[in-house]
């Protein structure tokens, strides 16, 4: 069941220049399926729950690597399969995101506020999608393995930030997906509201090493406006793609 408003849109982005391997940004993109690489010129601080290096840590490359059911059959530890293909890539310290959408349908969006940047590189499934706070679709039976399907975003900011401004910035990020997926109006079978993000959604907020640290990053701030605009922009950008190439909730 699908009820989807006027798509609402920021003013449009500052234009991006696409190379060889992508757009030139903050950090370099190349798309090599089954591989979507992020790499940066020198490592930079990153907060996330990726399952090879979650928390806090430095790292110079995102890296995506593209998976299907055959890949992770029952009983292979995904982060396994995981660090396998991110040393055979020479990624070994890169932080790793496992996606079963086509590697080539990722989405860039970039916004400046007030001298501060935000710069998104994802991808977005949203098979197994979820309500917050709602019980498992109707009629999976609650041990049954769920179908593919995550979002999984990087945002680079411009600006140092301290830890608990990290923290702070990895809550406008999600907040910033979370309102553009409930704004799809997708609703499962059995339930009256949007769905608002999948059981395996992982979000990277990266930002430089070095420069004075800024100690918030909330909505009143510059880099919180960017942060919110250019996750917001790419994931209702990634969903509407989703959603016309016959993307449905299993």
């Amino acid at each position: 069941m699908r009820k989807r408003p006027p798509l609402l849109r920021h003013p449009p982005a500052p234009p991006l220049f696409r190379s060889g391997f992508g757009v030139f940004m903050t950090f370099t993109v190349d798309c090599r399926p089954p591989l979507l690489v992020a790499r940066f010129a020198r490592p930079q601080r990153m907060i996330g729950w990726a399952i090879n290096r979650p928390g806090l840590c430095h790292a110079s490359a995102v890296a995506w690597v593209q998976v299907d059911n055959g890949d992770l059959p029952c009983g292979i530890e995904p982060r396994a399969v995981l660090d396998a293909r991110l040393e055979a890539a020479g990624l070994g310290d890169a932080v790793g995101l496992l996606t079963a959408r086509t590697i080539t349908r990722y989405h860039q969006a970039r916004r400046d506020v007030g001298g501060a940047s935000a710069q998104v590189l994802m991808t977005l499934g949203l098979g197994n999608a979820e309500r917050i706070g709602a019980p498992p679709a109707l009629g999976r039976p609650p041990d049954a393995p769920h179908p593919p399907g995550t979002v999984n975003i990087l945002c680079h900011v411009s600006t140092r930030l301290d830890d608990g401004a990290l923290l702070e910035a990895l809550s406008i990020a999600t907040q910033a997906r979370t309102a553009a997926i409930i704004e799809g109006c997708l609703i499962r079978a059995g339930q009256s509201r949007p769905v608002t993000g999948t059981g395996t959604d992982c979000l990277i907020l990266a930002c430089p090493p070095e420069g004075p640290a800024s100690p918030y990053a909330g909505l009143h701030t510059g880099v919180g406006q960017a942060i919110g605009a250019a996750v917001y922009d790419a994931t209702r950008e990634a969903m509407d793609l989703w959603i016309n190439e016959g993307g449905i909730l299993v």
